[in-house]
């Protein structure tokens, strides 16, 4: 029997891993819901298993004619917060019609969630967006001390993840995966280890200082993301108010063997960490 995996944002670089991923499985047939379908690359839109539609997040009529059918949905939404917030609830009513979010998913009585946190994108932590690891140089800069903990996953095994977790019907409540945790100093040492060159570490401040610098960016001027958000990611990484709990999900998906930051270096050249798939 089909199983029907509903992914909403499915323009995404995660969506399309997700889905790539999702249709290995020849049971399992994906409603990608999307406002350009033309960005969907043709091995997903030419699949005799991938059911298009299109609309914006906003639209409640068209979210209802996405969630028909779907026996999970995966929520792949980036954006500000008529998108993350408003956007994802309208998401969770309309599944509740067919048959803060964490806190009003908890209200519904049908609609069952499942929230999987991964720690940082890896690819993204090593390049430049994160503003830490700037491997071309040989340079790692920091706010704190060097030695706090840093969690990671690469973006093809988050993808691996979310898709063992949407095809697992028992899957419910908070699922922690992750790839890698390790400070900054042992990090720049996995870094000499493999690429032979010792890196410099630089510490630009405390982390009140990286508060005080990213709250600045935010209040100067809110709509432009990437003057603030690095820094925001980089704060509650490592303060340690987002870290996953010790004892992880990932033995309840023994096959996924998740990457870790030495390995992923071992296979890609300093310029090619941030790569993504």
């Amino acid at each position: 029997m089909a199983f029907t995996v509903g992914i909403a944002g499915a323009t995404s670089q995660l969506a399309l891993l997700i889905a790539a991923k999702l249709l290995q499985n020849p049971s399992v047939h994906i409603r990608a819901f999307c406002r350009n379908p033309s960005k969907l690359p043709q091995h997903i839109s030419s699949s005799t298993r991938v059911t298009i539609i299109q609309g914006e997040a906003t639209d409640l009529s068209a979210v209802r004619s996405f969630v028909q059918g779907c026996n999970v949905v995966a929520c792949c939404y980036l954006g500000p917060d008529d998108i993350m917030i408003a956007g994802q609830k309208l998401l969770i009513d309309a599944c509740e019609d067919a048959n803060h979010v964490k806190a009003y998913l908890g209200t519904k009585t049908s609609v069952k969630g499942v929230h999987v946190l991964v720690g940082a994108f890896m690819e993204h932590f090593l390049g430049e967006f994160f503003g830490v690891v700037h491997a071309e140089e040989g340079r790692f800069t920091y706010y704190g001390t060097g030695n706090e903990v840093f969690e990671a996953t690469t973006s093809v095994d988050i993808a691996e993840f979310v898709a063992a977790v949407a095809l697992d019907e028992g899957a419910v409540g908070m699922l922690e995966f992750l790839g890698d945790r390790k400070t900054l100093r042992q990090l720049a040492d996995e870094f000499e280890e493999v690429y032979g060159t010792k890196p410099e570490l630089e510490c630009l401040g405390t982390l009140d200082d990286l508060k005080k610098i990213m709250q600045e960016a935010y209040q100067k001027d809110p709509s432009d993301t990437f003057a603030w958000v690095p820094q925001f990611f980089q704060y509650y990484f490592a303060n340690g108010q987002t870290y996953l709990k010790d004892k992880l999900d990932n033995s309840r998906y023994p096959e996924i063997k998740p990457v870790t930051f030495r390995q992923l270096m071992q296979t890609r050249a300093p310029a090619e960490l941030s790569r993504l798939p």
